[in-house]
């Protein structure tokens, strides 16, 4: 079976999460989690990690429309 593969290029400045748009999300994640001690870098990836895919979710999306 062939599957489609969509080669997407994120060099678009939007698609890069700034550190205050982590720091932001990761105080949100912290706070859902209960406020748990000694987990920042954790809570940092996981903002990180939340953030960029939804931007690449939304990238897709936006790229799906423009065909």
């Amino acid at each position: 079976m062939n599957a489609k593969v969509k080669i997407m290029r994120h060099d678009k400045p939007h698609f890069v999460p700034t550190e205050d748009e982590i720091a932001e999300c990761a105080y949100f994640i912290w706070e859902s989690e209960g406020y748990p001690i000694g987990r920042e870098e954790e809570h940092w990836r996981q903002a990180q990690t939340q953030l960029y895919f939804t931007r690449a979710v939304d990238d897709a999306l936006e790229s799906d429309d423009e065909a």
